[in-house]
């Protein structure tokens, strides 16, 4: 029999193929969508990037307040300036576009009309926040439910987009550790950045250039996908459709940055604009070498330099896209997104889901591949202690949970007293350094192979259309074979 099996209910000598559970997702989009919410909510309640959820919870407060979120911001950067005597320091807050305020508010109110608190997560103010963080009640759990249930929602778009073009690219974006991490665990919103992104380059294919536009705008809610807009002006200026359609959309996608603008424009600015571009360098790149080195002005002159490098390679490739005899914009979104991930000062692990699922409609063994890298970095970066803190937090609530001392205050000191070692978790140390240090030069070289293959395929001739793998392939046509002519399998 090798790789078949009996089906339930199919009948005395029907037939199935073995199949792995991605493969098995590949019969209905609803199986598809029940495994990408199931596997995400699970989780969603008891892990979360701790410093990212409190600037979330920051936000949909100060806004329920009447609070200008960027103004508040802006004060505590020049709380933290004048107490570091630091002119060029940045608190690092919500320092985005209002887009993805304006998706979680909605919840937030709904959490608050359910009665819980409305400041589940305390002591977050600094880079000591680790052991200064406390959870005032359980509310917290469903204060994480509540903020990840709309960036769950768009991991289900994304799933329901790619099925309609690769099925096998939704399920294997439905069930990736990386995706499953940063919006389950984690409960960053990147997944609004990697929707817009494919949404926007599939409404160019069928020319709806307004649409294009609108949702690429939505996409800029985080500044790097920027990157990708010379592939969309590239699209249409060679016949792909209207440039003026589609920068109307763009236009209409901003009035929420208008008004954030015209209320409190030098707040807006310095939060947004000056933040980010002051930042040094760090990540999933080689430039996080930088986090060794105790002078700022060092740091500084490293990453200027890296980002000119970066400038130049970026402008060398986009000229290249207009001279290539074959333009695919899928391609060119994927090759201008490489090239900031590569060369970006600034590449934080969760930014690789953007690209995640156009790498998975070019080459499903290469989008995993890659989604790997930024995980491990993640567990090596912030450690799962550090994510696991409201489980452990309601752990520690239980009765049964012995404490060492009656004065361990903060929930990182109790888990400390509990888990002998566990503080080495906790302290970035010269191996964890090297280990970081490696995992950027990884991605790094991978992500360049990648990015040279896509250069010399838009100049070498048409890419192949998107497929099926050939194991899904092959594991339908003895499917098929099986139920028509069950005995000769």
């Amino acid at each position: 029999m090798g790789g078949v099996k009996a089906g339930p209910g199919k009948g005395r000598g029907r037939l199935e193929p073995l199949r792995s559970l991605p493969e098995r997702l590949l019969d209905s989009r609803l199986k598809l969508i029940l495994a990408t919410v199931a596997v995400r909510l699970v989780l969603a309640p008891f892990f979360a990037h701790i410093w990212d959820a409190n600037t979330v919870q920051s936000a949909v407060y100060a806004t329920f307040q009447g609070t200008n979120i960027y103004e508040l911001v802006q004060g505590r950067t020049e709380e933290l300036r004048v107490m570091t005597g630091n002119p060029s320091i940045f608190y690092e807050g919500y320092a985005y576009l209002p887009h993805a305020l304006l998706i979680f508010y909605p919840f937030y109110l709904i959490y608050l009309g359910l009665g819980f608190d409305p400041l589940p997560i305390k002591g977050v103010t600094g880079p000591d926040h680790p052991f200064t963080v406390a959870f005032a009640s359980p509310d917290v759990m469903f204060f994480l439910t509540m903020i990840k249930l709309p960036i769950i929602a768009l991991d289900v778009m994304i799933v329901l987009l790619l099925a309609g073009r690769d099925r096998g690219a939704a399920a294997l974006y439905a069930l990736s550790p990386f995706s499953i991490f940063i919006t389950g665990v984690w409960g960053m919103f990147d997944s609004l950045v990697a929707f817009s992104l494919l949404a926007s380059m599939l409404a160019s294919g069928r020319g709806r250039a307004g649409a294009a536009g609108f949702l690429y705008g939505i996409a800029l809610t985080k500044f790097y996908p920027i990157a990708a807009l010379p592939a969309f002006l590239i699209f249409y200026l060679k016949g792909g459709g209207s440039l003026a359609r589609f920068l109307a959309g763009v236009a209409v996608s901003q009035a929420p940055t208008l008004v954030a603008l015209a209320l409190s424009p030098k707040a807006f600015i310095d939060t947004t604009i000056l933040f980010h571009t002051g930042r040094v360098g760090g990540g999933l790149t080689p430039l996080n070498v930088t986090w060794l080195i105790d002078n700022a002005a060092l740091d500084a002159s490293i990453t200027g330099l890296a980002s000119v490098v970066g400038i130049v390679i970026y402008a060398a490739v986009v000229y290249a896209l207009i001279k290539a005899k074959h333009f695919r914009l899928e391609d060119a979104m994927l090759i201008l997104m490489l090239v900031w991930l590569i060369f970006g000062k600034i590449v934080n692990e969760q930014y690789v889901i953007a690209i995640l699922p156009l790498l998975l409609l070019r080459s499903h063994r290469k989008g995993m591949l890659i989604s790997y890298i930024p995980l491990i970095f993640s567990f090596a970066n912030a450690t799962p202690l550090y994510f696991a803190l409201p489980l452990a937090d309601l752990i520690l609530r239980q009765p049964f949970i012995p404490l060492t001392s009656e004065i361990l205050g903060s929930l990182m000191a109790r888990i400390l007293s509990l888990i002998p070692g566990a503080s080495l978790f906790m302290h970035m140390s010269i191996p964890r350094y090297i280990l970081l240090f490696s995992l950027g030069v990884t991605f790094f070289v991978y992500a360049f192979t990648l990015l040279l293959s896509f250069l010399r395929a838009s100049h070498r001739g048409p890419a192949s259309p998107v497929r099926l793998p050939d194991q899904v392939l092959v594991c339908e046509v003895v499917r098929h074979k099986a139920e028509q002519y069950p005995q000769q399998v």
